[in-house]
């Protein structure tokens, strides 16, 4: 069975198939290892390329989007934190905008303060998140075909021994 890092997430997981998330939308869900939030986003300008995040606000650690099994259409690619309304892209998960923020944060680097990435790729029809760097290199595109069929098994073998 493969490696399940509970702190992290290191091995990758498959949360979704790839069919189930159009471009334009987002689903927030979490990491079937880790429990870990998480945000995917297909990005329709960018070749219809899945984007995968923290489901987490950067300010307080919010939720941005209410975990649910179903899909969200965005009109743009900006997600809204429902407490202090911290404004993300999620085509690329910098922070846009911050109310208030001349004011109550006047020395606020919104550069450093995007969305955590999440290492994603579309393998075999499925969407793959891993939670943490995935190779020795610090390249989070590169992974194991071999990781990423031991995972595979190890879903195969839970879901047969699962009673129906």
């Amino acid at each position: 069975a493969p490696r399940r890092d509970k702190a992290a997430g290191a091995a990758p997981s498959l949360v979704l198939p790839s069919t189930l998330l159009p471009p334009g939308h987002v689903v927030a869900d979490h990491l079937p290892t880790t429990n870990m939030p998480v945000l995917l986003y297909r990005d329709s300008s960018s070749n219809n390329t899945v984007k995968a995040y923290r489901n987490q606000c950067r300010h307080r650690g919010a939720a941005l989007i209410k975990p649910t099994k179903g899909l969200k259409q965005l009109k743009g690619s900006a997600v809204t934190c429902p407490y202090h309304a911290w404004t993300y892209n999620l085509g690329h998960g910098e922070l846009k905008a911050v109310p208030q923020e001349k004011v109550g944060f006047p020395c606020l680097k919104k550069q450093d303060l995007g969305l955590k990435p999440l290492a994603c790729r579309e393998i075999a029809g499925g969407i793959w998140v891993g939670g943490q760097k995935l190779s020795e290199t610090g390249d989070q595109s590169v992974w194991s075909l071999d990781e990423v069929d031991s995972e595979l098994k190890a879903l195969w073998e839970t879901q047969q021994q699962s009673p129906s």
